[in-house]
């Protein structure tokens, strides 16, 4: 008996050995893969790529990847490589938060295309409001699990959305809810119980939240020059696309979307992404993303671009010493510190020392001397995907933003941006998450915003913000079409020196209940306003001036024909 398991062990290593060499033999000749031994999928690229190979492809199928304990497909160091993945499925077993499905670690010039990529597990669960009534203790709903989907929830922990059951898109006017307590009433049924009225949702409406799921779909990490392109991603965890450092990275004609149904499941599923549809962070140069598609319920944003806010510890002169930041400054950077009461300037790095300590402070020399007040923020606009360029993208139907930018000399060209809970497009820092910066020289352009605000508040289709300085620059928005936008404001606009706003038409705004008036443009700490051009046609019942100039709004140039007009 012992000697047939050791010969029975001597042929899978012969087997497994040959699988391996006609594996590698194949790659040679430029095609790896095999669907029937996907767990070597990984290390005939590698083999393939070692021999000198440098236009590579997966041989067509569904490969069912297991966990291997690491990332999946890495990408480690390659350069000016092209991996084609036509009729290629890559299903990602996973779902750890260290490990990711497919990595580009430090690449450059490396192409991938073609492939659908998909976590094995929804990043959420959904499931069916089924009945609203009362009893003594007060208002109630039952909530049932769609069939097939994750069941073992607490829902108290859980943060719901409203998805209308006709439509199959978040239902306007509900936003985030969590309930005050749950009573579990069968498999995967709960009684929901809320502090004060019930939201506004119906029987037959869905709620979903986020539920299991894994890490980052594909991260693009220290990389230069990384295109991926005609890539379908499904089931996206945490920000399905997620690019760190490196930057000039291109993602031309990719789908954000739904997986197939789950096992056992009789509904398709309602949300695509567990978090960010694409996030990027600390980029030299911010990425390209041209002609993608971003379908189904996200949880947060579709598309954000950002860098990293480090807080001033001590300044003297021309001094300036930080928490954290020794990665992110160098000799020649510009950097630009702010703070939430006003101050706001800019000076050039001449020299960086790191001072240690456990919260790795680090020192700047600059080019000047800065009066820089306590509590004040710092950040390297070199460091915050400057030069981004976002056109001809679907998005929207998202709890938060459609797109959320916070870098300079950016480009939102020619998009549908429908259905945001939150604003559709988003300029600006947020201090309280550390995401950097104030914004200079951004161009929103012919995009049409359809439906956005959701939640009926002060977001605003375009919303441009700050946090307590006037720290951007240069903002154009022109050409848009906004059709049926809701809340307080079509645009929001604060915190900003110059703004052109030009040859927009703007639709059927303001049709839902408000508790003040509202108004198309929104002007508060706004210098140097043009407005040409913009026509508003069709309002609601909420409008009431068009423009409003709120504090600190100077400089406005308007007039009732050029300016702003209904028609």
């Amino acid at each position: 008996m012992k000697s047939n398991i050791s010969n029975h062990d001597r042929s899978r290593a012969a087997l497994t050995l040959g699988c391996l060499l006609l594996l590698g033999s194949i790659a040679h000749a430029g095609t790896v893969g095999d669907p029937q031994h996907p767990d070597l999928l990984a290390a005939s690229l590698a083999d393939a790529y070692s021999h000198g190979d440098r236009d590579i492809t997966i041989a067509p199928g569904t490969y069912d990847l297991p966990s291997a304990g690491k990332d999946t497909i890495a990408f480690d160091r390659w350069t000016d490589t092209k991996v084609h993945a036509r009729r290629v499925t890559l299903i990602f077993q996973d779902l750890t938060w260290a490990h990711r499905p497919v990595h580009f670690n430090r690449c450059k010039n490396v192409a991938f295309d073609g492939a659908i990529l998909r976590l094995a597990v929804p990043a959420a669960t959904q499931g069916r409001v089924v009945a609203l009534d009362s009893d003594a203790t007060g208002k109630f709903c039952d909530y049932q699990v769609d069939t097939g989907y994750k069941s073992d929830i607490d829902p108290v922990k859980c943060t719901f959305d409203v998805v209308d059951q006709h439509s199959r898109v978040l239902k306007p006017g509900t936003g985030d809810f969590s309930p005050q307590s749950a009573e579990p009433l069968g498999p995967g049924r709960f009684r929901l119980r809320f502090r004060g009225d019930l939201p506004a949702f119906a029987v037959g409406d869905w709620l979903i939240t986020r539920a299991g799921g894994g890490s980052v779909l594909c991260h693009v990490d220290e990389s230069e020059n990384v295109t991926l392109k005609d890539l379908t991603l499904e089931n996206g965890g945490f920000a399905t696309l997620f690019e760190t450092g490196g930057g000039g990275n291109h993602y031309i004609h990719c789908r954000v979307t739904f997986g197939p149904k789950p096992a056992g499941a009789t509904e398709n599923e309602i949300v695509s992404c567990g978090a960010d549809g694409f996030h990027s962070t600390g980029t030299s140069r911010g990425p390209d993303i041209d002609g993608c598609r971003f379908e189904g319920v996200f949880h947060d944003d579709c598309i954000a671009i950002h860098g990293s806010f480090h807080d001033v510890v001590s300044s003297q002169d021309n001094k300036v010493v930080l928490k954290n930041g020794v990665n992110d400054f160098a000799p020649g950077h510009p950097v630009r510190i702010s703070s939430g009461k006003g101050f706001f300037a800019q000076a050039n790095c001449t020299a960086v020392e790191d001072l240690g300590g456990p919260d790795h402070h680090v020192q700047l020399t600059l080019d000047a001397p800065l009066a820089v007040p306590a509590g004040s923020k710092a950040n390297n606009p070199d460091r915050c995907g400057r030069g981004y360029r976002i056109v001809n993208c679907y998005l929207g139907n998202t709890r938060s933003r459609g797109i959320l930018v916070k870098a300079d000399d950016g480009l939102i060209d020619h998009c549908v941006i429908d259905g945001c809970g939150m604003s559709g497009v988003s300029i600006g820092p947020e201090y309280w998450w550390g995401e950097a910066n104030y914004c200079w020289n951004v161009t929103v352009s012919d995009n049409t915003f359809k439906n956005c605000d959701k939640n009926n508040d002060w977001q605003a289709a375009v919303l441009v913000h700050g946090d307590g300085a006037i720290g951007n620059r240069n903002i154009v928005i022109k050409g848009n079409r906004f059709d049926g936008d809701y809340g307080q404001y079509v645009m929001n606009i604060q915190w900003t020196d110059g703004v052109h706003i030009t040859g927009n038409t703007i639709t059927g705004s303001h049709q839902l209940p408000l508790k003040n008036p509202g108004h198309v443009i929104e002007l508060v700490h706004a210098h140097n306003v043009k407005l040409s051009g913009n026509i508003v046609s069709k309002p609601g019942p909420s409008l009431g001036s068009l423009v409003e100039t709120g504090d600190d709004t100077i400089g406005v140039v308007n007039n009732d024909d050029a300016g702003i007009r209904r028609k």
